[in-house]
């Protein structure tokens, strides 16, 4: 079962996950979900990478994952314990709670690209 099921998608899930992928196509990166994004033990892991990078780390065989470049930004619902929690990300540091968090996630990408 999907972590943010209950009867019905939780709209805070739902709405995060659009806006990343709208702010990926708008920065030239790509949202990237693992095969465990949301399930039991997973909190809504999404690496997010340059649109180079990931075509790079597409060209490789699995025994080559060790040359496969690193994303620029890893998201996660996670509270400043670690624990699951829709209300953030990346450990409490980001506050998903505003109404736009569009502009929260937006200068977040804008900093991982330029380091």
């Amino acid at each position: 079962m999907n972590i943010n099921e209950k009867r019905i998608l939780d709209g805070r899930y739902t709405l995060q996950q659009a806006t990343l992928n709208k702010l990926c196509t708008e920065l030239g990166l790509v949202a990237f979900r693992p095969n465990y994004h949301a399930k039991t033990n997973d909190s809504n892991t999404v690496l997010i990478y340059r649109q180079a990078d990931e075509a790079f780390n597409l060209t490789l065989e699995p025994w080559d994952w060790k040359k496969a470049k690193d994303p620029v930004f890893v998201f996660e619902n996670t509270d400043a314990n670690g624990k699951f929690d829709l209300n953030f990300a990346k450990r409490g540091s980001i506050d998903l709670k505003p109404l736009d968090i569009e502009s929260v996630l937006k200068k977040v990408l804008k900093a991982a690209i330029k380091k």
